[in-house]
């Protein structure tokens, strides 16, 4: 039982940061599309906007991560 708890937190870590950095990856390339069409008044909050959007994919990662963990210990 130890055993897959183990090897489920680090599958499962090495899911999220995989999953994290696919998105990561997508959201720059359209980032950067977006910017080439954008005047120069509007790439500023456009910039603001990616920045927060990345913070708020982190957190929620990050809470997906814990909650799950809390849930296999709990129950398991």
């Amino acid at each position: 039982m130890i055993s897959f708890k183990i090897i489920f937190l680090i599958a499962y870590s090495i899911f999220l940061v995989g999953s994290y950095f696919l998105f990561l990856m997508l959201a720059r390339r359209l980032h950067s599309q977006n910017l080439e069409k954008l005047t120069p008044s509007s790439q500023g909050i456009l910039e603001e906007n990616f920045k927060r959007m990345v913070h708020y994919i982190r957190i929620s990662l990050f809470a997906l991560f814990i909650s799950s963990v809390l849930f296999l210990f709990l129950i398991l």
